[in-house]
């Protein structure tokens, strides 16, 4: 007969693994919101996009191997023509950027950015790499020489002109012509959350050198290019259900050392809700709840709202999102080599924790289609759409 006690603790152990059964067969369910439940039925423009732009971050974990989103994007890139555009979001190296040639881990390092600068061997189009928090060697003190020395391993090893955007660690906005009437914008948003030195070079290279000037750079950008599309990349997004969101899961709460420890699942009911709860609510200064990540939140948000059809991609969490905040719309396209949670709702038209990436189609009558592309089960190159949107520009309806 089974004591008292130790069908106690096979109750919660079986509890326990239900509600981890349960949590990862959610996890791995793409979530649409009830307009966008038949998105499979969009009608797409029968003729042929004009330009291209391809959207991945976060993708700078992987070592000898190559992440299977690097796969899939690589397929795309090797047909894509030159009236095209990739983006790295940032967090291109983890975890800490790219060391001085004398670190011990300098090596490891260029082989995680060589295994994404590789893909791009037969591209034709534009490439860009915008920074992220993890490419300020961690948002840590030597930030700003860590991503000087990124920009400038990358563009000498891809040998193709000014690939890496903004420059020399400044803000931006940094100005992309793609068409004569496609813009891409480029901003730095760790720079804005950085509190260490980021201004020994800034007086003499950089447009903006403070908030208020960067602000108003770019609006100043952003109004002289009104009157085309615009998409404007960064790392840091203005929202998100992922963990940067505020976004946890009953995992989180019941065995919060796996967020360091990913197979360490000791039970810590009550206890382990501190952890979530203070991102959640008063956040570190790479969540959306920090008051400086607030503010930029609030700045950006007050001059995009002067353009219509303004699209914002970003990073920084690993999976995918989409979201349509007036004649605004907000990717976020951050699981190029790794996945974390992300809720469904919240405003949110879309949300998939799997590896993949977005690919924007622009069209003549200045329509958008976007795609978001996942990977497959099975091991190969192809992947599949998993979510598709017809951007319909506010003249063409």
């Amino acid at each position: 007969m089974l004591s008292s006690k130790f069908q106690n603790a096979l109750k919660y152990v079986v509890a326990a693994w239900l509600i981890l059964s349960t949590l990862h067969a959610e996890a791995q369910k793409a979530w649409y919101s009830k307009s966008e439940i038949n998105w499979e039925t969009v009608e797409q423009p029968e003729h042929a996009p004009i330009y291209t732009i391809y959207l991945i971050g976060d993708a700078g974990e992987a070592d000898f191997s190559k992440p299977a989103a690097l796969k899939v994007l690589e397929g795309h890139l090797e047909k894509a023509d030159s009236n095209a555009l990739v983006v790295f979001l940032g967090d291109n190296i983890y975890k800490a950027g790219l060391p001085d040639t004398s670190s011990d881990e300098r090596g490891a390092a260029e082989r995680k950015i060589n295994v994404q600068l590789d893909i791009l061997d037969a591209f034709q189009g534009k490439i860009v790499f915008v920074p992220g928090n993890h490419d300020w060697d961690h948002w840590r003190p030597a930030g700003l020489e860590a991503i000087k020395r990124e920009e400038s391993y990358i563009e000498h090893y891809l040998d193709r002109g000014n690939t890496f955007l903004p420059d020399k660690g400044c803000p931006g906005p940094a100005v992309t012509n793609l068409t004569d009437n496609l813009v891409f914008i480029a901003i730095d948003t760790q720079w804005w959350l950085h509190k260490w030195d980021k201004v020994n070079v800034a007086n003499e290279v950089c447009t903006a050198i403070d908030d208020d000037s960067f602000i108003k750079e770019l609006d100043k950008v952003l109004e002289a290019n009104k009157s085309k599309q615009i998409i404007v990349g960064a790392h840091h997004p203005i929202i998100t259900n992922g963990y940067h969101g505020g976004r946890f899961t009953i995992k989180d709460h019941l065995f919060p050392l796996t967020a360091k420890y990913h197979n360490l699942y000791l039970p810590m009911p009550i206890l382990g809700s501190i952890y979530p709860m203070s991102r959640k609510y008063f956040g570190h200064i790479q969540d959306v709840t920090h008051p400086r990540y607030r503010l930029l939140i609030k700045q950006l948000s007050g001059v995009f709202s002067k353009y219509d059809n303004l699209i914002f991609a970003a990073g920084h969490d690993h999976n995918l999102q989409y979201f349509a905040k007036e004649q605004q719309h907000y990717i976020v396209s951050g699981s190029g080599c790794k996945t974390s949670h992300v809720a469904k709702g919240h405003q949110a038209s879309f949300t998939y924790a799997r590896q993949g990436f977005v690919k924007l189609k622009y069209y003549s009558n200045r329509d958008v289609l976007l795609e978001v592309w996942v990977t497959n089960d099975s091991i190969d190159n192809i992947g599949h759409v998993a979510y598709r949107k017809l951007l319909e520009h506010p003249t063409s309806k």
